[in-house]
């Protein structure tokens, strides 16, 4: 029995045709929507004729960063001749926030370099450059939804007390300068992390621009969209602790979960927290511990795992001489509890930048207590233990740059 007006369920990444050609049609044309009408949707929407025709169609390659909720409905009588459309990830494909093969090394506090470095994850080599940002600054908050990588705040130098709202933005596939893209609300100078899920960016945490006394925290978590162009949402939520250093994308089996490895703004502490996100808002919720506490380090995510890499035990933090560690925790993202033991990395590492591919974890830079610029690349496979290895070296040696990000490069 046919369905008049079914709900449909699509998945991104796939492509669907829809015959169109019956003459009863030929006053209804297909569109599609993503608010209720008042703007026709049309990413990834061919049409083939014209509705009513022979052989027309309208041919829907559904893209990879579609919203959640769209609509269908008639071109010529409005969404009162339509329904809804549930956009989901196909389930056979991992999806989670850093999936692509091409990992991005970002700036740094070594001179306040503005340099972009790339290199392919699953072939160990040196990197090569990608192109310039538009300020010079290190840690910046990234998020990548495997297309566009973001980058957001940051702060001139390690002991400088500015800060930036500003959210730019780099295409994997095309090596280039980075495009600024707007700016958010809350400027954040440390230590802000990013996570995407689902069509939506997240600005985790941070550490405030107007305080040297390294207690003046961020809470707030804001989140928008990020598709072809990034569009401003609002506030999220908040997390417990304040800033946050390491995170970890949602995996494959669930992108609804976020890991965030905490750091007090400069006070060390081993707790670990997790979002649900996903379009929805909500405040993080308590994890489990680290094996031991830290600050700085950087998380890298697997399927189903989450490593923690590096990081100081707080002491002389803001100085000069401030110890990094060898350490790598490891924990399970869709259950909660404590972090066991993953590996050492070669070298130390107090604020290296990282990123995934989903089975190989990178990360690079900052392995000096004395803040000395360091351009060696080390890897790790995510779901064993072990040591680290010798990846390769980086164009530009860093001092804590962005957290890195990884996507497709074509």
């Amino acid at each position: 029995m046919a369905i008049e007006r079914p709900k449909l369920k699509l998945h991104r990444g796939s492509t669907y045709v829809f015959d169109v050609s019956d003459p009863s049609l030929a006053s209804h044309p297909l569109r599609f929507t993503n608010d209720s009408g008042t703007t026709e949707y049309t990413n990834g929407v061919t049409a083939t004729g014209n509705s009513g025709s022979v052989y027309s169609t309208v041919t829907f390659a559904v893209p990879n960063n579609a919203p959640d909720n769209l609509m269908y409905y008639c071109g010529t009588h409005g969404i009162g001749m339509g329904n809804k459309v549930k956009i989901i990830d196909d389930p056979s494909t991992p999806q989670f926030a850093h999936a692509g093969d091409r990992g991005l090394f970002c700036g740094s506090f070594s001179g306040t370099s503005n340099a972009i470095d790339y290199v392919t994850i699953s072939t160990p080599g040196n990197a090569i450059d990608f192109g310039d940002m538009l300020r010079s600054s290190g840690v910046m908050a990234t998020a990548s939804n495997g297309t566009i990588g973001i980058l957001a705040g940051g702060s001139t130098s390690f002991r400088a007390w500015d800060g930036f709202n500003d959210i730019d933005y780099v295409t994997f596939a095309t090596a280039g300068n980075a495009t600024n893209a707007g700016q958010f609300n809350v400027s954040r100078r440390t230590h802000g992390q990013g996570l995407y899920s689902s069509g939506y960016a997240y600005i985790v945490g941070g550490q405030a621009t107007s305080s040297s006394t390294g207690n003046s925290k961020v809470t707030e978590i804001e989140y928008f969209t990020l598709a072809t162009t990034i569009s401003s949402i609002g506030d999220f939520g908040d997390i417990t602790i304040g800033a946050s250093n390491g995170i970890i994308s949602a995996s494959a089996q669930d992108t609804t979960r976020g890991v965030l490895f905490n750091t007090n703004s400069y006070t060390t502490t081993n707790s670990i927290d997790y979002l649900t996100i996903g379009g929805t808002s909500g405040n993080s919720s308590s994890f489990g511990n680290l094996t031991l506490g830290r600050v700085y380090g950087v998380g890298l995510s697997g399927s189903t795992r989450g490593v923690y890499v590096g990081g100081s035990d707080g002491t002389e933090v803001g100085t000069a001489n401030t110890p990094a560690m060898q350490t790598m925790d490891y924990i399970t993202i869709q259950t909660t509890g404590n972090a066991s033991d993953f590996g050492d990395t070669i070298s130390p590492r107090f604020g290296p930048s990282g990123s995934s591919n989903g089975t190989t974890g990178v990360y690079g830079g900052d392995g000096s207590s004395t803040h000395t610029p360091v351009d060696s690349i080390e890897y790790i496979t995510i779901d064993t233990t072990g040591n680290g290895t010798d990846f390769g070296d980086l164009v530009v040696a860093r001092v804590i740059g962005a957290r890195g990000m990884s996507g497709n490069a074509a």
